[in-house]
């Protein structure tokens, strides 16, 4: 399996996509940025909270790389399937599940990651600001991130299973775009379904459900093309 993986990364040249992450996370910072403006123009005494920036900076890294990851999970399995290049990688004595999970598992992967890095590189950037322009009510303490870790790591699985649901849904129709916007309707849905309050255990309690709703969902369908995907031909 993890050769596979380490093909499917030399195949597709991965590494070229660092560039559109360290893209995504910088307008990630314009955005909180142009927040942090908006907020001190209008309510220069009622400024944002560590809390609530952290909760805003987990919604928005997760919004994005799964959105991101929708366009990496079309690439390289849903046009390989429209275009029916797989058939090449079917023909050979690979077996068909695992090269469909070795390339999911690469999806799931870079979108836990990219969520992870983007979290920490914000939270370092909005500290840096914080300490020169005062953007943030209240000081920094590293009790705000030991007392918000598990959310992290929360919002950061969710996103790795979150970017499952791309596959799950447009491989019906081997649509691409209905893959890019599967993506972008879960974001949207995101911050309503979870809310705005950045409560530590309503929040945690939040992500749990949602994420073993999606993780069911997503398991049923993905297990049940895989366990067909070595009776069929690809149409």
């Amino acid at each position: 399996m993890l050769h596979l993986i380490k093909l499917e990364i030399k195949k597709y040249k991965l590494k070229r996509y660092i560039k559109g992450v360290i893209i995504a996370i910088i307008c990630i910072m314009a955005f909180l940025a142009m927040s942090f403006i908006d907020n001190k123009i209008r309510s220069p005494h009622d400024l944002d909270t560590y809390e609530s920036v952290m909760w805003m900076i987990n919604v928005l890294s997760t919004d994005v790389f799964l959105i991101f990851s929708s366009a990496l999970m079309a690439k390289i399995i849903i046009e390989e399937y429209r275009n029916k290049t797989i058939l090449v990688m079917f023909s050979y004595p690979i077996s068909r599940k695992k090269l469909i999970l070795a390339k999911l598992a690469i999806v799931v992967a870079f979108t836990m990651s990219c969520i992870m890095i983007s979290d920490v590189l914000c939270m370092l950037y909005v500290v840096t600001l914080d300490s020169i322009v005062d953007v943030v009510a209240g000081s920094f303490s590293f009790s705000y991130i030991f007392d918000s870790i598990l959310t992290f790591l929360g919002f950061t699985v969710m996103g790795g299973i979150l970017s499952l649901m791309p596959f799950a849904v447009s491989m019906n129709k081997k649509s691409i775009p209905s893959a890019v916007v599967t993506a972008v309707v879960i974001s949207a849905l995101m911050q309503p379904v979870i809310g705005r309050d950045p409560q530590f255990k309503e929040t945690l309690i939040k992500l749990v459900v949602v994420t073993l709703i999606v993780l069911f969902f997503a398991a049923h369908t993905i297990i049940k093309r895989i366990n067909y995907i070595d009776d069929v031909d690809v149409y």
